[in-house]
């Protein structure tokens, strides 16, 4: 078998190949660990003694957990997990990106209630003020 061969044979058995730590950058909104903090600001120290296996199975699980039983079965060889890689088939990483998507969707409509909130209560804690600044 040749190189282009093999690289061929790769590609369609598992097209989704990345290291545990670049798919945890990638897929981080999903981490029950993304409230302890952001991967970009987190020190090169803490970087190196994280456990991004672990976390990464945890993204996996989490994404998948709610599948039925059947469905979980005939989702476990479409994913395995290496030693330095995870690796997934193209429709899994599809429901990941749905994921990612609707995970940054929920962000933003948080972010732009708690906005819209402070304004208003701003917004009426001026008028009070004005208000009550004429009447005296």
């Amino acid at each position: 078998m040749g190189v282009l061969e093999s690289i061929r044979v790769k590609q369609v058995n598992f097209p989704f190949r990345k290291k545990y730590e670049e798919f945890y950058r990638l897929f981080e909104l999903l981490s029950p660990a993304y409230s302890e903090g952001r991967y970009d600001l987190l020190p090169a120290h803490v970087k190196a003694s994280r456990d991004w296996k672990d976390l990464s199975m945890k993204i996996v699980d989490r994404v998948f957990s709610p599948l039925s039983a059947n469905d979980l079965t005939r989702m476990e060889p479409k994913r395995a997990f290496g030693n330095t890689q995870i690796l997934l088939m193209g429709e899994l990483k599809i429901v990941l990106e749905k994921s990612k998507a609707k995970a940054v969707s929920i962000i933003i409509l948080s972010v732009t209630f708690k906005f819209y909130y402070r304004v208003q209560n701003m917004t009426n804690s001026a008028c009070f003020t004005k208000e009550h600044t004429l009447s005296q």
